[in-house]
């Protein structure tokens, strides 16, 4: 079999429908489809009984065991070559898998495959102007090259709307169930080590935005399992080699160095060195020695998108580089 469709669903009653009928009603049909009814306490399972295709395979756990773990489960069971992801409150555009597989049968060595996305809204309503500006980060980030820097930072992709190998997923070890929320940015930040990263330029994908979605209740949880995530991205990448954590200096407001230190420096794989929330052309100077001393191995900015281009000017200046000693850390703070 060529294609598999995975889902994890927990009280999806809202919403399962409409995302099940999605693909269901796909243009390209010989697939099979996984859904993880993962201890769904409201009407899920009734809903789930109720579907009446040979495609689909319906699997019930008796607790909540959480996403990664329930999509661990239906990947395994998957006989599928290629894995689509579905989210249980999303929709697919009717030409997706079609579209997709295309792709790959076209670059086989391809990592993970996106597309550009359109968000809907859930039941409570959100605004016209989020709708429109939510899905821009990941619309613009499209090329492998972009995709590849990006990583570094956050989710270049929308989850939602993936595709992989199940032998790259498998490779790269599969969804790590300790991360509660970011488990999707782990695992696609490694699978770049079995091929590329690519993304189809046309939107087959519509992410709904919800406001009690776990994701959207829990932001500072999420960009803090982002930082974590992104440091032993980071250290495997560029710094292994050294057999030891890599010394950091960090820049970042005031406002964020208590969460930092609290709940983000202790699991990191890399060492602080120091923290400073004042970025000053003296302490520019005084981290230039510090780097020139190899007494830090590079500088990591706690930002929301880039650091000021006058910072990144007086490092770059200096012989450093984005994304090989200087980086960026998502940050709410």
């Amino acid at each position: 079999m060529l294609a598999s469709v995975v889902m994890s669903v927990f009280n999806g009653e809202d919403y399962i429908e409409e995302s099940i009928k999605s693909i269901l009603s796909q243009s390209f049909r010989d697939f099979e489809y996984i859904i993880i009814n993962d201890g769904s306490t409201d009407g899920t399972h009734n809903l789930l009984a109720q579907i009446n295709d040979t495609r689909v395979k319906v699997y019930h756990f008796n607790e909540n065991k959480g996403i990664a773990n329930a999509l661990n489960f239906a990947i395994e069971q998957a006989n599928g070559k290629w894995i689509f992801i579905q989210d249980a409150d999303d929709v697919s555009l009717p030409e997706r898998l079609e579209e997709q597989l295309k792709f790959l049968n076209q670059y086989p060595d391809t990592a993970v495959l996106g597309t550009l996305v359109h968000c809907i809204s859930g039941n409570k309503g959100i605004s016209k102007g989020r709708l429109e500006n939510y899905p821009k980060y990941w619309n613009s980030i499209i090329s492998p090259e972009e995709i590849t820097k990006e990583i570094h930072f956050k989710m270049p992709f929308c989850h939602g709307s993936t595709a992989f190998s199940k032998q790259v997923f498998i490779n790269a070890g599969k969804y790590n169930p300790k991360y509660e929320i970011a488990h999707d940015y782990d695992l696609l930040s490694r699978m770049n080590e079995f091929g590329h990263y690519r993304k189809i330029l046309k939107v087959l994908y519509h992410y709904r935005i919800r406001k009690d979605s776990v994701a959207h209740k829990n932001m500072l949880l999420t960009c803090n399992e982002v930082m974590i995530i992104s440091s032993d991205f980071i250290y495997n990448r560029y710094f292994k080699h050294l057999n030891r954590k890599p010394q950091f200096y960090f820049f970042g407001s005031s406002a964020a160095y208590p969460n930092f230190v609290q709940n983000v420096a202790p699991n990191l794989n890399l060492q602080v060195y120091g923290y400073c929330s004042d970025e000053t052309i003296e302490n520019f100077s005084m981290v230039q020695n510090l780097y020139q001393d190899k007494k830090i191995d590079g500088i990591i900015f706690l930002v929301t998108n880039q650091p000021d281009q006058k910072t990144l000017n007086y490092f770059t200046n200096k012989g450093m580089s984005l994304n090989k000693q200087l980086f960026r850390f998502n940050s709410l703070l």
